[in-house]
């Protein structure tokens, strides 16, 4: 497993474009998703949406096992 700084720099936040280019989808789809509420958890730092990696992480690995 990728250590946090080995899987997004120097950040453990992701922003939006930074999710989008992860999965390679349109940034769109990940904000559809949080209003939707099925993407990973997501935090507002100020005005700006972000993505902790610990979060991401763990709905990959939810996905992954509801896929089993």
């Amino acid at each position: 497993m990728q250590s946090q700084s080995a899987a997004t720099g120097d950040s453990p936040w992701l922003s939006i474009d930074e999710l989008a280019e992860r999965y390679q989808v349109p940034a769109a789809t990940v904000r559809y998703w949080r209003h939707l509420g099925t993407g990973p958890k997501a935090s507002k730092i100020g005005r700006f949406v972000r993505y902790h990696i610990e979060d991401v992480l763990s709905w990959e690995r939810q996905l992954k096992a509801e896929a089993r």
